[in-house]
C-alpha cells in the first residue's frame, strides 16, 4: 500500500497539493486525472521519490519515503524517462537495463514486444517514431513484473490497435499487483482503472466508477 499523508507541493510559487491525504491500495489500477498543470507528473514523482513533497509523508508498504529509503522498490516506472541511448538498437537498450538487477532474460523481453507490436528491436533507436519509444518505455517498466507500476500517459503517441493491446497487457501485469497511471483520455481510464482519483482545488478526490 502506498499512504499519502498530509502531503503538500508547490512548483514555482504555484499550489499544487495542500495537505493531501489518500491511500493507494495494493492490487489496485490507480488512475490519476486532472488539467495540464495540475500536478499529475509531480504526483508520480513524490511517490517515486524523485520529488519531495514540501510537507507531510509518503509511505510505501509502511516505510516512509527518505527515512532509509529514498526511493520506491520492486518498481517498473515511466515519467518522461528512461531516455534510451541513441546510437545503440531497442534490443541492446533493453538488455543493458534488465543486466542491472538480472530480474528479466531476452527471451521476456522478445516476448512482450511482441505482445505490443513492437517490431525494430534491431534498429538504432534514434530511427523509432514516437509510437515505438513509446512501446520500449512500456516494455521497461513491465519486462521485471514489479509489485508497483508506475507510468505518466502510457497511452500517448499509441494508435488505436496499440492503445488497446496496451490496455490488456497493464491489466494482465498488473494482476495483484499495484498499477499507477496518469491519463488524459477518459476512455482509457474507464477500461483500465478499478480506483479513480481527480486533482481538483490542489487535493487528491476520489471519484465513484460507473460501469
Amino acid at each position: 500500500m502506498i499512504k499519502l499523508e498530509n502531503i503538500s507541493k508547490a512548483y514555482k510559487d504555484i499550489t499544487l497539493f495542500n495537505e493531501v491525504n489518500a491511500e493507494f491500495e495494493s492490487g489496485s489500477r490507480i488512475a490519476i486525472k486532472g488539467v495540464n498543470g495540475s500536478g499529475k507528473s509531480v504526483l508520480l514523482k513524490m511517490v517515486c521519490g524523485y520529488a519531495k513533497p514540501d510537507s507531510g509523508r509518503i509511505l510505501i508498504d509502511g516505510q516512509e519515503l527518505g527515512k532509509g529509503q529514498d526511493f520506491i522498490r520492486n518498481a517498473g516506472i515511466s515519467i518522461n524517462s528512461p531516455e534510451f541511448i541513441d546510437s545503440m538498437s531497442g534490443m541492446d537498450n533493453l538488455l543493458y537495463l534488465i543486466d542491472i538487477q538480472k530480474k528479466a532474460t531476452k527471451e521476456d523481453v522478445l516476448a512482450l514486444a511482441e505482445r505490443l507490436r513492437l517490431d525494430g528491436l534491431n534498429k538504432k533507436y534514434k530511427t523509432y517514431s514516437l509510437g515505438m519509444r513509446q512501446k520500449m518505455r512500456l516494455i521497461q517498466a513491465l519486462v521485471e513484473k514489479p509489485d508497483y507500476m508506475i507510468l505518466d500517459e502510457p497511452f500517448d503517441a499509441l494508435d488505436d490497435a496499440s492503445r488497446e493491446t496496451a490496455k490488456q497487457v497493464l491489466e494482465e501485469y498488473s494482476e495483484n499487483k499495484t498499477l499507477i497511471f496518469t491519463s488524459h483520455n477518459q476512455e482509457d481510464i474507464d477500461a483500465l482503472a478499478t480506483v479513480i482519483y481527480q486533482i481538483d482545488d490542489h487535493q487528491l478526490i476520489r471519484q465513484e466508477i460507473k460501469r
